[in-house]
């Protein structure tokens, strides 16, 4: 497994259907019909993306190898914690240790930005995210329900990781 870095994402467009490609991948076989690309629109679009830099304190970053750009993260910063809104990886280098790697690189942002935990939420039936999370070190800390509008909720864990 090569080198990994966090390289800022400058050109949303570009990352935005990076994104696209990933997702319909990655959740159209496992969400309702519809619900996949009102996500994509909703969470992964360009002009959300720039809100959320703008108003949210959003970072977004590509993860980057000698081979090139083999996924993407968010990471938003709170007053108190690091939020992980994104973080996924191209099918072909799931399951390679990369989520791992990228992990790594997100702690290191969250000690220079002197944050003390790092929080997400996950899907409660994504299970190869909450193992992966669980062996990382993450507690689980409590369940929620999210409306998300157009008749989705988002069933998930919210999640905690302390430096």
């Amino acid at each position: 497994m090569s080198a990994m870095r966090l390289q800022e994402a400058s050109d949303l467009r570009e990352l935005a259907e990076f994104a696209k490609a990933i997702w319909l991948e990655h959740w159209k076989p496992l969400l309702p019909e519809g619900q996949t690309e009102y996500m994509i629109e909703l969470f992964h679009s360009e002009k959300v993306m720039r809100e959320q830099i703008e108003k949210a304190n959003y970072h977004y970053f590509y993860l980057e190898t000698e081979e090139g750009r083999i996924g993407y993260t968010a990471l938003s910063v709170k007053e108190d914690q690091l939020f992980l809104s994104k973080l996924y990886v191209v099918k072909e280098r799931r399951h390679q240790g990369y989520g791992g790697k990228a992990f790594e690189l997100i702690k290191e942002f969250a000690r220079d930005h002197a944050l003390p935990k790092i929080t997400l939420t996950v899907k409660r039936t994504n299970k190869p995210a909450i193992d992966a999370y669980l062996k990382w070190g993450f507690l689980i800390t409590k369940s929620i329900d999210t409306d998300i509008g157009s008749g989705f909720v988002m069933p998930d864990y919210v999640m905690e990781y302390s430096l």
